[in-house]
């Protein structure tokens, strides 16, 4: 939908350029309306269309830019949340094996002690 209304606003611009360098409206000044204002101009203030669509390309370019960074930074948030998943398993997994081998290791011991306590004779 963001990209929609970007792409949008950028024919929107294209097409005031091409207003503005036509030879019948190009010298023209453009009064800004309520339609205008949101760019950061106060109604009143002339501005030459292609100053405006130039600041409006700017601000569509910025716009653009941040939600690429946006989009990157959320890309390399779910390949780290999956290398995360894939590597705390393998922790798990590992952690398992070697809890499993303390057991019969210990249980070994136990049954060495028990075997050397019959063959030993107590001083």
């Amino acid at each position: 939908c963001r990209l929609r209304r970007a792409a949008m606003k950028f024919s929107i611009a294209i097409a005031a350029l091409f207003w503005a360098a036509s030879p019948v409206f190009g010298d023209q000044r453009l009064r800004t309306s309520t339609c205008w204002a949101d760019a950061g101009q106060s109604s009143g203030e002339a501005v030459a269309p292609v100053e405006k669509v130039l600041r409006l390309l700017e601000d569509l370019q910025t716009k653009v830019e941040s939600e690429g960074a946006v989009e990157a930074m959320s890309a390399e948030l779910r390949a780290t949340k999956v290398r995360y998943a894939k590597e705390k398993a393998e922790y798990e997994a590992s952690a398992a094996d070697l809890s499993k081998a303390i057991s019969s290791l210990d249980s070994a011991i136990k049954a060495m002690e028990a075997s050397m306590a019959l063959h030993v004779e107590p001083l």
